[in-house]
């Protein structure tokens, strides 16, 4: 009976975001998809096993948490738009979408909703959607959602996802042969996944996973989750130096053999100091600058907590923190405005092309 409430109360909640404005297309038809859904699950969940009964409402569940943190007057625009860009260069997978739900809570989280291909073999009886989306549930606090500085720790997120997806972490731990990463097959799984997140957020932002590494987890030793901080630490760095590593060596080597990329840095440090000095957006010219303008930004910004910015010497730290975090927001607005234009206007030249053919 509970589950049964809870799913009417979900469904009455998605019907009010169809209804808003704040809703891409391919959002706003997932949500549809997710009501059907409900519509016939709803009557018959009293009679399923509670197994698959709590299964099938907590997947919903944090369906709706994330397409409820997804509307446009909430969503973190510009970390969303780069994390999205990131995955497209690993999974070019237009049905893939880049969700994000808002937190109370000092803490960053990935989770997985709604898998129709596991729905259909549940409920075979249920009619699948057109286009079945997959969402790409990441969790973060309500307080960074304009700080994208401290909002990197999502591509960190990101990597379990693709790491889910392709079992790059299972396929270590059947070919590795090693015994430092700690006892037992689940505890490795869980050490190579950490592994594999910071080694993939090292690509994008470089040394600024390792500062998210001492930040986010100031213990000493290894944890039943994660490896010691400063073997994590000595991976990156090694890969960050271009240094031999078997961590390093034994992903790539797994990922060539799937054809899939490999991790090398995809970043460049554009010159945000040309026009951060007049509080002005930086101009990112291409993808590898769209994701260094994280670290460069980051490092920018330090200069400035350390008095090593005349121009900004004046500014509260609270202040030049906010602004520096609304900079790189425009900076990214920026380059996704213009490329937009550009393929709009591109699109129109064809058209005009094709109409004097005619």
């Amino acid at each position: 009976m509970h589950v049964q409430d809870d799913l009417l109360l979900i469904r009455e909640q998605l019907y009010r975001l169809t209804e808003t404005a704040y809703f891409e297309n391919a959002l706003n038809d997932h949500a549809r998809d997710v009501i059907a859904l409900i519509d016939h699950v709803a009557p018959r969940v009293d009679g399923m096993p509670d197994l698959i009964a709590y299964e099938l409402r907590r997947q919903i569940w944090t369906d709706h948490q994330h397409l409820n943190g997804s509307t446009s007057n909430e969503i973190p625009y510009e970390i969303v738009h780069v994390l999205t860009r990131a995955l497209r260069s690993w999974i070019d997978d237009r049905d893939v979408l880049v969700t994000t739900a808002l937190l109370d809570e000092p803490a960053f989280y990935f989770t997985r909703g709604l898998r129709w291909p596991g729905i259909a073999k549940l409920l075979p009886e249920f009619e699948q959607p057109r286009r079945p989306y997959t969402l790409v549930q990441i969790s973060l606090p309500r307080l960074y959602r304009t700080y994208p500085l401290r909002c990197a720790p999502l591509f960190h997120e990101l990597a379990h996802y693709l790491d889910d997806t392709v079992n790059v972490s299972d396929e270590f731990i059947l070919q590795a042969r090693f015994t430092d990463v700690g006892p037992g097959r689940d505890l490795q799984r869980r050490y190579m996944r950490e592994h594999f997140a910071d080694l993939f957020s090292a690509c994008y932002l470089g040394e600024t996973i390792v500062h998210d590494i001492m930040r986010l987890n100031n213990v000493n030793g290894a944890t039943r989750t994660h490896p010691d901080p400063s073997y994590r630490i000595e991976v990156v760095q090694a890969f960050l130096a271009g240094r031999t590593h078997r961590v390093v060596d034994q992903f790539n080597a797994i990922l060539q053999e799937r054809g899939l990329p490999s991790l090398h840095t995809r970043f460049a440090l554009p010159d945000v100091a040309a026009a951060f000095d007049d509080i002005r957006p930086c101009s990112i010219a291409s993808d590898q600058e769209l994701y260094g303008i994280f670290p460069a930004a980051q490092a920018y910004l330090a200069e400035i907590l350390e008095d090593r910015r005349p121009s900004w010497s004046d500014w509260s730290r609270q202040s030049a923190n906010r602004t520096i975090n609304d900079l790189v927001e425009k900076s990214i607005r920026n380059m996704d405005l213009k490329e937009k234009w550009r393929n709009a206007a591109m699109e129109q030249v064809g058209h005009t092309a094709q109409s004097e053919l005619k």
